[in-house]
């Protein structure tokens, strides 16, 4: 029989000794951003790979400033079955961001050509104040299709604001949601027949970038970012949450 022992305030997104995730369960990658080069690149997922970063981010005390060519890049796979947690900011309404995911990447052989990964991502918009946050996990007919996001689940997020936001796929039941957790919303999709085989790509997730940056020229403030290879309950995502919220508050940021 085991003794859990916790300190009330500790933080251990500098000093990760003994950390313990909210949800364990499917758990590939779990980071506070900011502070440090090194506490931004740091996984807390026991046993996984560290992150990396790429180019110059900017780096404040309690978020990073990532773009498509200053991000995180992690070492979690995509996978069929997954749920992505991120705390962002945008920072101007008029640029396109990858926040986080694969999209570009090659797929996964023996399959050719590239896939849209999964992710969060926002594209070009009118400066009216708000971006619409889209999350993709991206299927194909199992064969040779293109790779295709629709039917995509989207929420309207205001800039300068931070955001709590939650999206998952299931290769297995062929659906996708996406949730906004400040707000308390949902919006869910279903994979439609040809193309409903999860279109997986061979480049680990990214964060703040993609493969194919494309039109995705803005740049994003990112708190927190978890990455799981499992689709998550959602009494699961509200753990993570929770536990993620309360410690944000003590560094000034409210989701």
């Amino acid at each position: 029989m085991g003794v859990v022992l916790r300190a009330e305030g500790a933080d251990f997104s500098s000093n990760p000794v003994a950390f313990m995730p909210p949800v364990s369960r499917g758990l590939e990658y779990f980071a506070f951003l900011g502070g440090t080069s090194e506490r931004t690149a740091r996984n807390l997922a026991a046993g996984k790979p560290q992150g990396a970063i790429i180019g110059a981010p900017v780096i404040s005390a309690n978020y990073a400033r990532l773009n498509r060519t200053a991000y995180v890049q992690t070492g979690a796979a995509q996978t069929a079955n997954n749920t992505l947690i991120v705390v962002l900011r945008p920072v101007d309404d008029t640029s396109g961001v990858l926040a986080i995911g694969n999209y570009g990447s090659p797929r996964i052989a023996p399959y050719a050509g590239t896939t849209n990964g999964c992710g969060f991502f926002w594209t070009s918009s009118a400066a009216d104040g708000s971006v619409t946050c889209y999350f993709t996990a991206a299927a194909f007919d199992g064969a040779t299709a293109a790779s295709v996001n629709t039917p995509n689940t989207t929420r309207a997020i205001p800039g300068a604001a931070w955001r709590a936001m939650a999206g998952g796929s299931s290769g297995t039941d062929k659906t996708k949601f996406i949730r906004d957790l400040t707000a308390g919303t949902r919006v869910d999709a279903t994979y439609a027949a040809p193309n409903n085989v999860a279109d997986l790509g061979s480049t680990p997730l990214m964060i703040g970038s993609g493969v194919n940056t494309g039109v995705f020229a803005g740049s994003v403030d990112i708190a927190f970012a978890a990455i799981y290879s499992v689709k998550l309950t959602d009494a699961e995502i509200d753990l993570v949450y929770s536990s993620v919220k309360a410690f944000l508050l003590t560094k000034g940021i409210t989701v």
